[in-house]
């Protein structure tokens, strides 16, 4: 995807594209040099078993700039005596059996034209987001690798292929895309798989992955589902709006939902009673690790409601 407005226009997506060793535009001298830092996104479509240190290095320092990385079929295969490539994707198919970290892994192995049944894990996810089990004429893979900690999103229970067939994680500070669909026409053909494709490409370059998927409430305007109360602070709703107060002895406490979110953006209305000193918790793991946009007035240094508060390393930005 690219910023400079040129190259081949699909929707809001322009890309153009290049191959390993080809004559036009060679894909490992790309990913090796500079020219790289005019696209958002790389969409990897490929099975090169090596390429040169210096590429190597390229595709990991897409990782340290955050591009968007989106990995298709057959490139699970990809670069088989590269540790760090089985990291990025989050995943691995084994052309040979093979020892990864003291563990052996076998062969893995695939069918094709088999018609498979794709099931969507959580519907709520921005490329998942509103899609419908459906299925898929295509290629299936077996025995693949799938590393802990990535969050599948799609999965099937086709008895020749593994079960998680779609999945995102993060590496560095790229957002990741795995989708293992994608062998011929008949694929490309359905529309699911080319919405999935889109999406994943507007979500891994930090963009609203589908323009018609709405806002979510957290709050119903009448009750308290779906939050947890944690401290000595009372939570009630009044008048539509959610209502905190210090509980005895001036003691605090928070509100937090019950679900977890991965990407998000949110937004708030909130009225205080001055003075005050609160605010709204994100990316929270613990009282020590989380931040904060503030609603508070400091008199020292000076900052106003909107600073981004981090405990332990105090006002990391400050609304002046």
């Amino acid at each position: 995807m690219r910023t400079d407005g040129q190259g081949t226009q699909i929707g809001d997506i322009e890309w153009t594209e290049a191959v390993y060793g080809g004559k036009d535009r060679e894909a490992g001298a790309i990913l090796a040099g500079k020219e790289r830092d005019a696209y958002d996104v790389f969409v990897f479509y490929d099975m090169v078993t090596d390429v040169s240190p210096e590429t190597r290095k390229g595709i990991v320092a897409l990782t340290e700039a955050g591009k968007g990385l989106v990995f298709l079929h057959h490139t699970l295969a990809a670069h088989q005596n590269w540790a760090t490539y089985r990291k990025i994707v989050g995943g691995k198919y084994y052309i040979q059996p093979r020892k990864e970290e003291g563990i052996l892994h076998g062969q893995s192995g695939y069918k094709h034209g088999v018609d498979i049944p794709v099931h969507v894990v959580n519907p709520n996810e921005p490329i998942t987001y509103g899609l419908k089990d459906f299925v898929i004429h295509d290629e299936t893979y077996r025995d693949f690798e799938v590393l802990p900690g990535v969050v599948p999103l799609l999965t099937t229970d086709e008895p020749t292929s593994g079960k998680v067939i779609m999945w995102r994680h993060s590496f560095g500070k790229s957002r990741v895309v795995y989708l293992q669909l994608g062998h011929g026409k008949e694929a490309y053909e359905n529309p699911n798989y080319r919405m999935l494709v889109a999406r994943s490409i507007r979500y891994t370059a930090g963009r609203p992955a589908d323009v018609g998927i709405p806002w979510r409430a957290l709050f119903d305007g009448k009750t308290l589902q779906g939050w947890e109360a944690r401290g000595g602070a009372r939570w009630y709703v009044k008048n539509g709006a959610i209502v905190g107060e210090q509980g005895a002895d001036y003691s605090p406490g928070d509100l937090f939902t019950k679900d977890s979110f991965g990407d998000f953006e949110a937004t708030a209305s909130f009225r205080v009673r001055w003075p005050a000193n609160s605010g709204i918790w994100f990316r929270f793991q613990s009282d020590k690790k989380a931040y904060q946009a503030d609603i508070l007035e400091w008199p020292n240094p000076k900052c106003w409601s909107g600073t981004l508060y981090c405990p332990g390393k105090m006002f990391l930005a400050m609304n002046t």
